[in-house]
């Protein structure tokens, strides 16, 4: 069995995934939340961690390269921006400290999409790029492993500086 916690807008879920005889061989068996009583948002909650959890019979995909800390382009040409996101910027940073982070960051997204990715894409930003959520071929999910890392932030819906 596997366990998966997913946060988004506040709410923390947990997902359990146990193997099955479906076409997949997953099937989301329980799905808990953190915030107690409130059950609207918890359903809500769980059925968002579900339809954003990576299926496991997901194909991966190969990454050409990684731009940034929070940009990849894919083999097909395809330019993913990772969802949920804000990594510092390389071209152009504009502190010492940023391009250093930048750097970083996109040493570890490179590290962390070598063997693949698994995509659950979202829409399209203000650039034409595909928003997506992306996850390594182990299933761990890449934005949630550059913010523990401290090459990226949550989005907040506007950009914060890394230059202070």
């Amino acid at each position: 069995m596997r366990a998966k916690w997913t946060h988004y807008a506040g709410l923390s879920t947990r997902t359990d995934r146990r193997k099955n005889a479906r076409s997949d061989g997953w099937t989301h068996s329980r799905c808990e939340t953190q915030m107690g009583n409130r059950s609207l948002t918890a359903a809500l909650g769980c059925a968002l961690a579900l339809l954003i959890a990576p299926a496991s019979a997901q194909p991966l995909e190969r990454v050409q390269r990684a731009v940034d800390g929070d940009t990849l382009v894919l083999s097909t040409g395809e330019t993913i921006r990772l969802q949920g996101i804000d990594a510092p910027e390389i071209h152009p940073c504009r502190c010492a400290r940023e391009c250093d982070l930048g750097t970083q960051a996109q040493r570890w997204l490179h590290r962390l999409t070598v063997n693949g990715v698994a995509l659950t894409r979202t829409g399209l930003d203000r650039y034409r790029r595909t928003l997506a959520f992306a996850y390594t071929s182990d299933g761990a999910d890449i934005g949630h492993e550059l913010i523990a890392r401290g090459l990226a932030r949550q989005w907040t819906g506007r950009r914060e500086p890394w230059c202070q």
